[in-house]
C-alpha cells in the first residue's frame, strides 16, 4: 500500500474508532491532491474488517487487506490538530491545518509541527504561496515533499529506503517551449526535495551526492532554457543556489575523500602508521556535513525553497504557443553543436592546463544534462549512443577531479613530509592516467541529433 501511495491510519474515541485510508496524488511541486476514504465502527470491530468496510476501496487496497488477517499499530502519533477556513479575496477559500505533537515510531519520539495549505480551486497555487509568504515572515516555513507521517511510515515499513535518483518527466513531443521548460524544473525540484530529508537526518554521503546532481542538473536546465526564463532567476534565485552548491560541494570533497580516494590511497602500499596521520580528515568532514545541516535548518534556505516554489508557478502559469518549439528547436540545435566535444576542438587534452580541463568537465556535464532535458526533441537512437560515450568520459573526468580536489584538500591535513610527498605522488599518477583515458575518449563521441 505504502508504495502505491495509500496509506491507513485510525482515530480512536471511547466507543468509537475512525478509520481511514489516504492517498496522495503530487500535481507539480507546488500543489498535491488528496484522495480519502474513511468509515467509523465500533472499538471492538476487527481492525482488518473495518478497513476492508470503507467505501470504494480499488480492488488492489481491498486484495491486500484480505490477504493479511490482522494488522498491526506501527506508529502511534499525538497530535493536536488546529483547523481555520480563510476565505481570500472572495474567490474562494483556503484550508489551513495546524498539527503540533509528536510521533512515536519504534520506540522513538519525533517532535513534528506542521502546516498545511489547501484548497479545492484549481488556480489556488499563486494565492497558497502568497499566503505561506505572510506567514513566513513571523516564523521560518521549510516546504516539505510529503508530511512527517508518510517519511515516518516509509522509514517502518520500507527497509530497502536509499536516495532518490533523478526521474525524467513524461516524454510530450509537442510540448511548447515553457511546458517543456517547466516540465523539466519541476521534476529537478522534485528530486531536490525528496532527498534534502536524508542530508539532515543521514549519515549516506548518496544523499549529499543526489541533492548536489539535482542542483547541477537545475544550473544546466536553467541556462538551456534561458531565453524563455524571466530575470528572477539570475537575480534572485542563481546567487542564493551558488551559496547552496558551495556548501554541498565542500561535503562532498569530503565524502569522497573519505570514503573513496582514501582508501585507494591506503591500499596502495602506504604503511598504516602513516595512514593513521588522515584521521583530521574525518572531523574535516564531519564539520562540513554540520554546517551544511545547520544552512538547510536556516530561514535563509527556507526562503530559497519557498522562491523556487514561486518561481515554478509563475512559470507554468505563462501561455506558451505550439510554434514557438520552432524557435526552441533552432537553440537546441546551435546549442548541441556549442558544447559538443571532439577530438577536432580539443586537439590534446592532456597538454591543457588543469583549468581548461575542468571547463571541459562542465561543458560534458552540460550536455549530458542537456540530452535528459531535450529527449521528446531528440533522436532516441544517436541519444543512446553520444550518453554512452559522454558517461565513459565523465567517469575519467570526475575520478582526475577528485584526485585534483584531493591534493588540495592534504594541503589542509597535519602530515609529515613522507606522507605528503607519497600521496601527492599517488594522486597525481592517478590524475595523469584518468586524463589519458579522456584523450583516448573523445574521437568516439557523437553529437546527439533531432528528431
Amino acid at each position: 500500500m505504502l508504495k502505491a501511495g495509500w496509506f491507513a491510519h485510525a482515530r480512536r474515541s471511547e466507543a468509537l474508532r475512525d478509520y481511514a485510508i489516504t492517498r496522495s496524488q503530487s500535481l507539480g511541486a507546488a500543489q498535491q491532491t488528496w484522495r480519502v476514504r474513511n468509515g467509523t465502527a465500533h472499538v471492538d470491530t476487527p481492525v482488518h474488517v473495518a478497513f476492508a468496510a470503507l467505501p470504494d476501496l480499488p480492488g488492489k487496497i481491498q486484495r491486500i487487506l484480505g490477504e493479511h488477517s490482522t494488522l498491526a499499530l506501527r506508529l502511534s502519533a499525538e497530535v493536536q490538530h488546529s483547523y481555520w477556513q480563510l476565505p481570500w479575496l472572495d474567490d474562494f477559500e483556503i484550508e489551513v491545518l495546524l498539527e503540533i505533537g509528536h510521533l512515536d515510531v519504534a520506540g522513538q519520539r519525533q517532535d513534528i509541527a506542521e502546516l498545511t495549505l489547501a484548497s479545492c480551486h484549481a488556480n489556488a497555487g499563486p494565492a497558497l504561496l502568497a499566503l505561506a509568504r505572510q506567514l513566513h515572515q513571523t516564523t521560518s516555513l521549510f516546504l516539505l515533499p510529503e508530511p512527517a507521517v508518510h517519511t515516518a511510515l516509509r522509514r517502518v515499513f520500507d527497509s530497502t529506503a536509499m536516495p532518490i535518483k533523478y526521474t525524467a518527466p513524461h516524454a510530450f513531443r509537442r510540448r511548447s517551449s515553457v511546458n517543456l521548460c517547466v516540465a523539466n524544473l519541476t521534476a529537478i525540484v522534485e528530486h531536490w526535495l525528496s532527498n534534502q530529508a536524508g542530508v539532515r537526518q543521514q549519515s549516506d554521503i548518496e544523499y549529499v551526492h543526489q541533492l548536489r546532481v539535482a542542483l547541477r542538473r537545475l544550473n544546466a536546465a536553467c541556462k538551456l532554457f534561458a531565453p524563455w526564463l524571466d530575470p528572477v532567476w539570475r537575480e534572485r534565485l542563481a546567487p542564493e543556489l551558488r551559496w547552496l552548491r558551495g556548501l554541498l560541494g565542500r561535503t562532498r570533497d569530503w565524502d569522497v575523500f573519505v570514503d573513496v580516494t582514501l582508501p585507494g590511497l591506503c591500499a596502495a602500499t602506504l604503511p598504516g602508521s602513516k595512514a593513521n596521520e588522515f584521521a583530521q580528515a574525518r572531523q574535516q568532514r564531519n564539520e562540513a556535513r554540520t554546517a551544511l545541516q545547520a544552512a538547510m535548518e536556516s530561514t535563509r534556505y527556507a526562503t530559497l525553497l519557498l522562491d523556487i516554489v514561486q518561481w515554478l508557478t509563475s512559470l507554468s502559469q505563462q501561455q506558451a504557443v505550439d510554434g514557438r518549439l520552432r524557435g526552441l528547436r533552432k537553440h537546441v540545435k546551435k546549442w548541441l553543436r556549442k558544447n559538443h566535444l571532439s577530438a577536432r576542438s580539443i586537439p590534446h587534452f592532456t597538454r591543457l592546463t588543469e583549468a581548461e580541463q575542468h571547463r571541459i568537465r562542465l561543458r560534458a556535464k552540460r550536455l549530458r544534462y542537456s540530452m535528459e532535458l531535450l529527449a521528446p526533441l531528440l533522436s532516441a537512437k544517436s541519444c543512446r549512443s553520444a550518453s554512452r560515450g559522454y558517461v565513459t568520459m565523465l567517469d575519467a573526468l570526475g575520478a582526475a577531479s577528485d584526485a585534483a580536489v584531493a591534493a588540495e584538500l592534504i594541503k589542509q591535513l597535519p602530515l609529515h613530509a613522507e606522507t605528503r610527498a607519497y600521496a601527492n605522488g599517488w594522486l597525481a599518477a592517478r590524475r595523469q592516467h584518468c586524463i589519458g583515458v579522456v584523450e583516448r575518449q573523445l574521437p568516439h563521441l557523437k553529437r546527439p541529433a533531432l528528431r
